[in-house]
């Protein structure tokens, strides 16, 4: 896992979470999506999409406290796979 993020409307409004929707082919959701950008085992870039924003939140804490490891998802849990990275909006200031 290279980088991790949130895209919601309350993180990021609501005219910029609808902009990410649609230029990552993402149906808008109430909740938003957590984002994992990814290398495969060969080499390919991903980025995954879950709409378990409180799972991405809990990889997020255990990464912080154990550092980078190598993980396996379990099966559906991220619903929208690229076949690139998206670029992860950053919240506004």
């Amino acid at each position: 896992m290279q980088q991790y993020g949130w895209c919601t409307s309350a993180l990021h409004g609501a005219e910029r979470y609808q902009e990410f929707c649609r230029a990552a082919g993402l149906p808008p959701l109430p909740d938003g999506y957590g984002l994992l950008l990814v290398i495969d085992e060969y080499g390919q870039r991903h980025t995954l999409a879950t709409t378990d924003v409180l799972y991405l939140s809990l990889l997020h804490h255990g990464l912080h406290d154990h550092g980078p490891v190598e993980i396996s998802f379990p099966l559906g849990k991220f619903t929208h796979v690229t076949d690139d990275w998206l670029e992860i909006p950053s919240a506004p200031s």
